[in-house]
């Protein structure tokens, strides 16, 4: 009878455990459930069905990153790929390795009680190194309500919630090397803050999940690690996983999966998934990023910075500018097809090549003769760059397209930067999903809401207008200057034209001209005193050939210009 009442003691702390440590993320008629070491999508939780789902059909098998660089000379990589085997990383946290049995998952709501459970519960997650807003100025969260009104205040503490819904959890890279797929590489000590989440403020952030990775080196091996890459790594499976067709978007940093015709799971709404970068990691780059007036290829007092890269942290903590930087774009894009004969990745090196957009034999591919599972359609392979494999669009039949249906994995890498010790990367991925009445007109609107989610969440626009939302006194005004990639582009019969205007004191003015190759200007969007805040402008091509064409921006004294196709 002991014995008996032991195993159902047991049985019941374990299933407690697995509830803590996994947590199964609903947005709209998206789900995705996750767990506290960095899985995605395969995951059990409770009796709820693994893998990400759209209105109940399976968009994602599995998804995850693999992480590689140098310390010290030598090669390291490890990641969360579990279709791949590959799980390198535990719960907790080196730098706080006292609190790890309080390493699970930690669910916050917009809809949550302000000051309640789930906010008390989030002093647990800043043990292990969450954020949280100081109202106090203190430097200790205590989430209180101090005048009473059961309403927080700018005064008042509160948690690192993101839009409507956020999932956080830490973890490292503690496996030890016997037990992992690349059993020669030992733990670096890398440790991650993930975080997840979701938004409502419009269409395209109802169908898109962000994932947040801030990587930290802690230094146990090396306090620098050199030409370090990340990528998304992901099995995506839209319904029936053997049909699947995937290609990449340099415009908007992104690999996606799509299908030509109906699934039998989806049949005429059958939908696309684009995975990609909204904010890629930060890096120094001599006389490129700063000038490196000491030249010794370091960022610091002496420098002079060239430019700014962005890390956003939502309404409340605001964006902060990180000097003499550039957040990265997209670096390469490349699939495996996995077999039963050999391994997808055969060990450090075969990932580390992949990561660099490379072929296993460590040369790059020509799309016009690569096997059978492309083809090149209406372009010229010297204009295509081997490195984004499948680069073309299928929507026009023009340039590298995939062709072979089956059932494939993808990366989407980012790289080269620098994890220095105790000096964290903020690095988020944003999953999309756009659903029509065809597979193709799928692509089409998932590269639309991916395109729109990047450009507010870039702007730290993607959280709701209410009071909370705007209390901003303390920091910077999170807009900065940008003309983005009009998209689509190749386009017909019109585009959209982004942008976006900085805090100013004073309305400043601001055109917006379109010209052709030979400088002449086709026409003028705009021309007006405009206040600060995000803009959409139409361009339309009526009476206008085919070819290439400029359009530039002009605000005060900052000027920027892009390039467009118009292909009829």
């Amino acid at each position: 009878m002991l014995t008996f009442l032991f195993i159902l003691l047991f049985l019941s702390l374990s299933l407690s455990a697995q509830d803590n440590s996994s947590y199964y993320f609903k947005h709209h008629e998206i789900t995705l459930p996750i767990n506290n070491i960095g899985v995605l999508a395969d995951v059990v939780v409770n009796d709820n069905q693994a893998q990400m789902r759209l209105s109940g059909n399976n968009i994602l098998f599995s998804g995850g990153f693999f992480l590689s660089g140098y310390a010290n000379g030598t090669l390291c990589t490890n990641g969360v790929a579990s279709a791949s085997r590959i799980e390198d990383y535990l719960p907790g946290s080196y730098k706080y390795s006292q609190y790890d049995d309080l390493a699970n998952m930690f669910i916050l709501k917009k809809s949550d009680e302000h000051f309640g459970e789930s906010w008390q519960n989030w002093k647990d997650a800043v043990k292990l190194g969450a954020d949280f807003y100081d109202g106090d100025n203190d430097g200790i969260y205590d989430p209180i309500d101090k005048n009473g009104n059961g309403k927080w205040d700018k005064d008042e503490d509160r948690p690192d919630l993101l839009g409507d819904q956020t999932a956080w959890c830490a973890y490292k890279d503690a496996v030890p090397n016997d037990l992992r797929y690349f059993r020669n590489i030992k733990p670096q000590g890398i440790e991650i803050q993930q975080t997840v989440f979701a938004s409502s403020i419009n269409e395209s952030f109802e169908n898109t999940v962000f994932v947040r990775y801030r990587i930290e080196n802690i230094g146990f091996v090396a306090k620098v690690l050199d030409s370090v890459y990340f990528s998304i790594c992901a099995d995506p499976d839209l319904g029936e996983y053997r049909d699947d067709l995937v290609g990449c978007d340099t415009l908007i940093d992104a690999g996606y999966v799509y299908q030509t015709k109906p699934d039998t799971s989806f049949e005429e709404n059958t939908p696309s998934l684009i995975m990609h970068f909204a904010q890629g990691p930060a890096s120094y780059i001599p006389n490129k990023t700063y000038l490196d007036i000491n030249n010794n290829d370091i960022f610091d007092s002496l420098d002079t910075p060239l430019i700014n890269a962005y890390n956003v942290k939502g309404s409340i903590l605001g964006t902060n500018k990180i000097l003499g930087a550039e957040n990265l774009k997209i670096s390469s894009f490349s699939n495996f097809i996995p077999s039963m004969h050999e391994p997808e990745i055969e060990n450090e090196y075969d990932l580390r090549i992949k990561m660099l957009g490379y072929s296993t034999q460590e040369s790059l591919v020509d799309p016009c003769n690569f096997s059978d599972i492309s083809v090149v359609l209406n372009e010229d392979c010297s204009n295509i760059s081997p490195y984004y494999w499948y680069s073309g669009d299928p929507l026009y039949l023009k340039g590298w397209i995939n062709t072979r249906e089956f059932d494939q994995r993808i990366i989407i890498n980012t790289g080269p930067f620098q994890l220095f010790k105790n000096k964290p990367v903020d690095i988020v991925v944003a999953y999309t999903i756009g659903e029509s009445d065809h597979p193709l007109r799928s692509l089409k609107m998932a590269k639309i809401n991916a395109r729109n989610a990047q450009f507010y969440f870039r702007n730290n626009a993607f959280e709701s207008s209410d009071n909370e939302a705007h209390i901003m006194s303390t920091h910077e005004p999170v807009f900065n200057f940008r003309l983005e990639q009009n998209f689509p582009n190749p386009f017909n019969p019109s585009t959209n034209i982004y942008y976006t205007i900085p805090f100013s004191d004073v309305p400043q003015n601001v055109t917006l001209k379109v010209y052709n190759l030979l400088g002449e200007v086709i026409t003028t969007l705009v021309d007006e005193l405009q206040t600060a805040g995000n803009y959409t402008v139409e361009f339309s091509s009526k009476g206008l050939s085919s070819g290439v064409y400029f359009y530039t921006m002009r605000y005060g004294d900052k000027y920027e210009k892009r390039k467009m196709m118009l292909l009829h």
